[in-house]
């Protein structure tokens, strides 16, 4: 057991940075905002510069992967992490940099800033510990909470064994996660067996180490034989593979060599094969985790445990689906390409009428933006790269489907002479803006013709931001959700009780719910008595 001892007091309990392409061998935990907002896994074009966060966890390396949203051209920015400038670097999430942190420092506070023409347009105070609380409070990322947990309890224990000076611990508060029953199951190694296979090498098997300040690194140690040439010994170990890889040898000293590799803290279990051919030996961090588990030094013990339930925890969540992003985020700025087309028939979001009566231009999306109808009566800011701006209602959507996401079909007589818009494909940006007419009056219902007690579909209008969702109360007293049609009516399901006032429930793109209660419809028995749409008043409103 000294021999061991001596290996395990070297144990560096934290972790580094990890590169994206780790990201096969990890588990990848979600984008948030760096002000503790969850975007989901993509990060969009934004009005203003942002940044968001993420973590890779379970690879030989924990890295930390800033986000950087601007407007305009990327290369106009430069981005800091704690005064000390990073390569920004691309991948289908967004612009980022990488970082790394020890789990010991879990707990410490890093600036992240943007800049632009040597001024700061943006600074961010940010923390793994605090980003990790992020995902254990926020209902989306529930699949994520264990991996959350165990990472926080794996600092706490990290914190501890290094006497990081602190006030307070990342496993502070932590409950439902705990390292302390942790079982390691490994057999000791045949240390005897394996060095009778070395006999009439320069070297004989001394013992193994995890050391993890930098890197979760497995190293085995060989002593060299009596009377052995150290250059010898390296050549001679230099032949063999490790993990399948080529033996990474280091000279420690005058008397021993080691051979090293880096092993994902999820496969902390796995056998690594040492071989040159010839001779053969399968190790494992395990075992070395559970000698040093089994020391006397209780606080060694809980950090190789707290690491151990960690990457079992990242083993477990390395294949969860990330949740997809919030397609519609408020004040957020999309682009896309604008073409000019003349308006020759009634929009498919049937809000023509609506339209004219406040006197607003229209436009038309793309099919995916369109998203079946919910973009219906979006009211738009529009602009070219010049600042040109138009303000239009979404009534319509590409009918020949060739427009791609982001791009906006306008009309010719919206813009002023001279205007980019007024031909051709231009450049554009948009976001969705609150709709003037709905400023100070309520939502209305436009109820369908041939519409009836017994059949009845009905069209949400002067909304502030576009409708995601209807629902109605019904007789069970809970809310169902209405099926939508594609031009932009809510049909009510067969059997619906609809012989007097309603209850509905509307929830806009942003995630914001209205309960307007008692709505009468205003509907007969037959539908014959509906020969047009006719207007219903509502009695709520979204917030601004």
């Amino acid at each position: 057991m000294s021999n061991h001892r001596i290996i395990t007091k070297r144990i560096m309990a934290a972790a580094a940075s990890a590169v994206i392409a780790s990201t096969a061998f990890c588990a990848a935990l979600p984008v948030v905002n760096a002000a503790g907002i969850p975007t989901g896994s993509t990060v969009q074009s934004a009005a203003d510069p942002s940044i968001s966060m993420s973590l890779l966890a379970g690879g030989s390396k924990i890295g930390i992967l800033f986000y950087v949203d601007v407007p305009g051209d990327i290369s106009d920015y430069k981005v800091y992490l704690d005064q000390t400038e990073y390569d920004i670097k691309e991948s289908e999430k967004g612009y980022y940099i990488e970082a790394e942190e020890y789990a010991m420092y879990m707990m410490k506070r890093h600036t992240v800033s943007i800049e632009k023409d040597g001024e700061e347009v943006l600074s961010k105070t940010v923390s793994v510990c605090g980003y990790l609380n992020e995902i254990i409070g926020s209902s989306a990322y529930e699949a994520y909470v264990p991996l959350a947990k165990a990472m926080l309890m794996y600092g706490g224990a990290a914190q501890e064994y290094f006497r990081v000076d602190a006030k307070d611990s990342p496993s502070d508060g932590i409950t439902g996660a705990d390292y302390s029953d942790v079982v390691i199951d490994a057999e000791p190694f045949d240390k005897a067996a394996f060095n009778e296979t070395l006999e009439g090498s320069p070297v004989k098997y001394y013992g193994m180490n995890l050391s993890l300040r930098s890197e979760t690194r497995f190293t085995l140690f060989f002593e060299l034989e009596d009377g052995a040439d150290i250059s010898e010994a390296e050549d001679y170990l230099s032949g063999f593979t490790f993990g399948g890889s080529t033996a990474s040898v280091r000279q420690n000293g005058t008397k021993y060599l080691e051979v090293s590799i880096d092993v994902p803290a999820f496969r902390l279990g796995d056998d690594y094969e040492l071989t040159n051919g010839t001779v053969k030996a399968s190790f494992s961090p395990a075992q070395y985790l559970a000698a040093a588990a089994a020391d006397d030094d209780e606080k060694l013990a809980d950090v190789c445990k707290a690491l151990y339930a960690y990457g079992e925890a990242a083993l477990a969540a390395s294949d969860i689906e990330e949740p997809a992003a919030e397609k519609w985020t408020s004040g957020q700025t999309y682009s896309g390409y604008a073409t000019v087309y003349d308006l020759v028939s009634q929009g498919c979001a049937n809000l023509d009428s609506f339209a004219s009566e406040y006197g607003y231009e229209t436009c038309a999306l793309s099919v995916p933006d369109y998203a079946g109808s919910e973009m219906a009566g979006a009211y738009l800011e529009l602009k070219d790269s010049s600042g040109n701006a138009a303000y239009l209602l979404v009534t319509d959507r590409d009918g020949n489907n060739q427009m791609q996401a982001g791009d906006v079909d306008i009309e010719q007589n919206i813009f002023t002479q001279g205007s980019s818009f007024t031909s051709g494909k231009v450049a554009v940006t948009w976001r969705v803006m609150p709709l003037p007419s709905a400023e100070d009056a309520n939502v209305r219902y436009s109820v369908k013709n041939g519409s009836s007690i017994y059949w009845c579909e009905i069209q949400v209008q002067n909304h502030r931001y576009p409708v995601a969702k209807l629902e109605y109360k019904n007789s069970s007293g809970e809310f169902e959700e209405l099926s939508r049609k594609d031009y932009n009516y809510f049909a009510f399901p067969e059997g619906a009780s609809l012989n007097g006032g309603v209850t509905l429930r509307i929830t806009d793109i942003f995630g914001e719910t209205l309960v307007d209660e008692d709505v009468d419809l205003k509907l007969t028995t037959s539908g014959e008595n509906v020969p047009e749409p006719y207007i219903v008043p509502g009695g709520v409103q979204f917030a601004k």
